[in-house]
């Protein structure tokens, strides 16, 4: 809601449009992690085959689907990996000494 409101008092600088258009593609693909995360990796080519079905059932005055487009979206899902452990304790290490590098006073 914030995101329109933006666009709606900065109608005229590209730069909002741009961010709104980006924001909702992320949400999008957001929303097809959190689904993959919850149905399994059994039913991928399911939800895939789903996006697909909705995508031809389309006009070009309407659209089931608001940035980002669906063959970046497939080949997310079919991609579509569970964050490991060993993955999320590198990246909260990676984090920490970027923190750390950014923080302390060079001089």
């Amino acid at each position: 809601m914030i995101a329109f409101v933006i666009v709606a008092f900065h109608w005229f600088n590209p730069f909002c449009w741009l961010f709104l258009k980006e924001f909702l593609a992320d949400i999008e693909l957001s929303c097809d992690e959190r689904v993959l995360v919850k149905s399994g990796h059994e039913r991928v080519k399911e939800y895939a085959l789903s996006l697909l079905e909705s995508k031809q059932g389309t006009t070009f005055f309407a659209s089931a689907f608001g940035g980002a487009k669906i063959r970046t979206r497939i080949e997310n899902i079919l991609s579509f990996k569970k964050l490991t452990w060993v993955s999320l304790t590198v990246f909260v290490i990676l984090i920490g000494v970027i923190f750390y590098v950014l923080l302390t006073n060079a001089g």
